[in-house]
This record gives C-alpha cells, structure tokens and sequence, in this order.
C-alpha cells in the first residue's frame, strides 16, 4: 500500500515517529522521524539493537541520511523550542482541551513504524496472559489509565476512554494517521500492542498529534515487572508525552521521563516535560485568564492557609509545579473567600531547575549536547491582591526574576478576594519560557492562640500534663519545645518562606527562618 492510498498528497501535516527504548545502557537510543508536511515526506528514524554491528548500524545510518536528505526537516522542527515542544491537537497556545482514547481489539492493522498497515495488535491476549496471576485484564488497563491520569493531574488536559458498549475495546478499524479522527466508539489516541524486535529493546513509538497520536507497545516486553508496574506505567506516559506533541529531551542525567530511554529510578512526567505540556495545553488550573474565570482556592481562616502547585504524589525526581505562566503575556487568577477579618500573607514563589536542554541529532539519533538553562528566573513574577469590587488592595514586584513576590500583614475584612500573577521577561530570555510557580495564602496573626504560644507553663518533658498545649502565656518553655521540634525537622515547625521571616507562609522546608519567626513572635508576646 503507498502512502497516497493512506492519505492524499494536500493533507498537511507533520508525522514524526517517535520511539523510546528499554532502560539498559547497552541499547543505543531511539529517535524521532521527521516530514516536510506531507505524508509522502515520512521518515522514521532506526532504532539498534545492542548486539548489532557497527557497519550494521553504519550502512543502515547512510541509507537514513539518503532519504533524509531526499526529505528536508523543516527549520521549525530541526530548531524546536526549549522543553522539545513540537506540536499539539489544538492551537497550542496554552488552551486546555479534552482528548479521547481507546484500546483497540486484537487483528487491528496497526503501524509497522514505516506508516504501512502490516501489523495485527495482540495486546489483549498477550496482556491478559501475562496478567493472569497478576489481577487481570483490570489490572494492566488500570496501569494504562494511570499514566493518562497522570499527564491530567499536572496540566490542563482531561481525558475520556471510549469503547464499543459493553467491551474494553474500540471499534476496530484500521490504525488511522489523522488528527481528526474521533468518534464515541474510536478514540483520538489508539494504543495496540505488536511484536516490534523482541524483549529489551524497544518499548514503543507513537506519532505525534500531526501524525494521528496513536501508540504501539511492544508485545514481546514483560510487562508485569515487579516492582508495581512501573515499566509500564512509565512506557505509557513516556509515549502519552510523544501523543501530545513533546520530543526525546537529551538533559545529560537522564532525570527526565522524555528521555530516550525509559529510567525507571523515578516515576511519570518530570520538570522539562510538564513546562512542555503547559506550553501547549495550559496548567492544572486553567482556563484561569480574568478575574471571572478565577480558579477557587477555596476559604481561608484566621490562622488557616491555602495553597497550590504543589505536584501532587509521586514525588518527582526534580521539583515542579501544577501552575505556571507560559510566557509574559499570560496571567493567572486565583480567587478565595473571607468570613472573618484577618491579616493576609500571600506569596508567589517560582519553582526552577538547571540542567541540560538537549535534543537528539536528526540523522543518527544520538544525543547531542545542549544550553544549560536555568528555569527558575525566567519570567520576573508579580503578585496582586484584588477585592470584590476589582480594587487592587496590595500588590508586589519588588524582587528580581527567580525570587519570590509576597505581600505580608495585609489587614482586609470579610468577603471575596482574588490574587493575579503575572510575569515580565527576565531581560536575558525572550519571555516565551514556561515560568513554573506555586502560590500561598496565609492568615498570620489572626484567630484563636498565638503561634509562640505551644506549651504550658512548667510542660517541657514530652508526656507531662500539659506539654504542647497552648496555655496563653508565651515563655522560654515555648522556645524549648519549640526548639527541639524545629530540630527534629517537624513539619508543624515550618512557619515561613525561605528569605522572609515576617511573613509566615509555609514552604515545606524547616530554616532558620522559621527560627527567626518564631523567636519574633514570641519577642512579641503573641503575634
């Protein structure tokens, strides 16, 4: 069959493969194929066996070069952006959107990796027998939805399952290379399983949005490994990123889930992968753009706190955020309620990274090395409070990009309330960076109590009557117990922000900051 039979030469579109391999440093990487727009133009890269020759390789790279060169890569693919964004299913500026996916049944005709229709998917007889002791067809199609899950958690992307009533699969028809194809029984990203070249070597490849977003896992591979599934959690989701238009990041370290290859040291998306995402789909809170489409933090109480970015479990091998600012012409709002009167701390902080951003070469697939970035000061953030009535009531940018923007006893009644974040370029970036953040609301020294105030007068020994209960008199028996708390690294003891000791907005690290707070609140008599 030619590709013309498949798709007519006017369609437009980029159909990049792209493949991961297992993780074993003695299988060399996986690659992305290119296209000049039309399907006539594909060419998938090649993925080498360990045990292959080095002419072998060497012959097959020239062949690849040739038809390469017959093929240009355009210039917006061969010099893609920071996080290896590619393309995406909608427009790509940050809207959030919902896609389909499905299972297909066995004998579906799926990709050979060559855009020819020559392979029949076998996922359900393999998977079931290789579950069979383990939990099932339940488990092993539970472990796909975790890693659509997953990609939903942290960005702006919700996905459904669809299948023919009453089954676990679609309707069966051919694999399709179209962005558009969707139906209630047929979803938009497709996953069928084929024997590729046999256990540990590759995973799995997908085709980018342009190229249909459907996925073919290797049926060879064991995909019930100890411990937990991790294999095939992280296969899926490595492949789910290619589905929404992310390329191989080559970081130098191997600390990313977009690698070439899989590491399963670490679980899901990780820093580069999810400012990727957020460029093109948006955050886990949007569509957040104006003052009325705020998202709800929820109520804050006197001596209560909010917050969000935080990603939520598992912990990730490098820190990120569920928020961010695609570039400088986004903001961000956020609204909460007040039923009482309190003193309000707020705190913008950015979360960053450095580290390697490189891309594999487009003719032997090797990773090249890249610019070392630094992700935290990308854009110079800024905080405004808002009331009700759309009155700025506070507002702060007095610290320079990769420093956090807070505002700190700001006095304000009951009623509704709203922060905007929003971001300028740094001066040296071009302000079309992802800036990941978390926010922080805090009501300091309102409501019942007083943060000195942690023990009875006398209570210091752990089990005597009295300790840790606040008895209205701050004292050195405060300090003490407070002191051997903050010590031990208890979380209760985490006060303030890394750098400000006067606002009292937790951050998840117990400093002497918190020390500092503490010894000024209980210097004060009760905060």
């Amino acid at each position: 069959m030619t590709l013309s039979a498949i798709w007519p030469p006017s369609v437009a579109r980029v159909l990049a493969f792209v493949a991961v391999v297992a993780p074993t440093a003695a299988h060399a990487q996986a690659f992305i194929g290119p296209g000049d727009g039309t399907a006539e133009s594909v060419v998938p890269f090649l993925c080498f066996d360990a045990g292959a020759s080095a002419a072998t390789i060497e012959l097959s790279l020239m062949e690849q070069a040739a038809l390469a060169r017959m093929n240009p890569m355009p210039a917006e693919l061969l010099f893609a952006p920071k996080f290896n964004a590619n393309q995406s299913w909608g427009v790509g500026d940050g809207t959030p959107i919902e896609l389909t996916w499905s299972l297909v049944p066995d004998g579906t005709r799926i990709s050979d990796r060559q855009v020819s229709l020559s392979l029949q998917s076998d996922m359900f007889v393999k998977m079931d027998a290789q579950f069979a002791g383990a939990g099932g067809r339940e488990v092993w199609i539970g472990q796909i939805q975790a890693g659509f899950d997953r990609w939903s958690e942290i960005t702006g992307i919700r996905f459904r399952r669809v299948s023919l009533p009453g089954q676990d699969w679609d309707e069966g028809t051919d694999q399709s290379f179209s962005s558009s194809d969707r139906s209630s029984t047929r979803g938009q990203i497709r996953i069928g399983m084929a024997r590729i070249d046999g256990p540990g070597g590759t995973l799995g490849y997908n085709y980018l949005p342009g190229g249909g977003g459907d996925m073919v896992l290797d049926s060879d591979e064991n995909w019930s490994l100890a411990p937990n599934f991790l294999l095939l959690r992280n296969a899926v989701t490595h492949e789910l990123g290619h589905a929404l238009g992310l390329n191989h990041v080559c970081s130098g370290d191997a600390r990313f889930l977009m690698e070439p290859r899989i590491d399963n040291n670490m679980e899901g998306p990780q820093h580069d992968g999810i400012r990727g995402v957020h460029k093109l789909y948006g955050d886990a809170a949007e569509p957040n753009g104006s003052r009325s489409a705020a998202f709800d933090l929820g109520t804050l109480r006197a001596g209560g706190s909010l917050s969000m970015g935080t990603t939520p479990g598992p912990e990730l091998e490098a820190p990120a955020s569920v928020l961010s600012l695609r570039d400088s012409g986004d903001e961000d709002w956020f609204s909460f309620e007040l039923t009482e009167s309190i003193e309000l701390s707020a705190a913008i902080v950015p979360v960053g990274l450095v580290y390697e951003d490189g891309d594999q070469d487009f003719l032997t697939g090797v990773c090249q090395a890249g610019p070392i970035i630094d992700t935290a000061p990308l854009l110079d953030l800024a905080i405004e409070l808002v009331d009700d009535s759309g009155a700025v009531v506070a507002s702060s940018d007095a610290q320079a990009s990769g420093q956090s923007e807070t505002l700190s006893g700001i006095s304000v009644g009951p009623g509704m309330y709203a922060v905007r974040v929003t971001g300028v370029p740094d001066g040296i970036s071009t302000g079309a960076e992802v800036q990941l953040y978390t926010i922080e609301l805090g009501a300091v020294g309102a409501g019942p109590g007083c943060i000195a105030d942690v023990t009875t007068l006398g209570a210091t020994i752990e089990g005597a009557v009295g300790y840790g209960v606040p008895d209205g008199i701050v004292d050195l028996d405060d300090l003490g117990i407070f002191l051997a708390r903050w010590l031990a690294g208890e979380p209760s003891t985490d006060l303030t922000t890394t750098g400000d000791t006067l606002g009292g907005v937790p951050d998840g690290i117990v400093d002497l900051d918190d020390l500092s707070f503490f010894i000024n609140a209980w210097l004060a008599g009760c905060p």
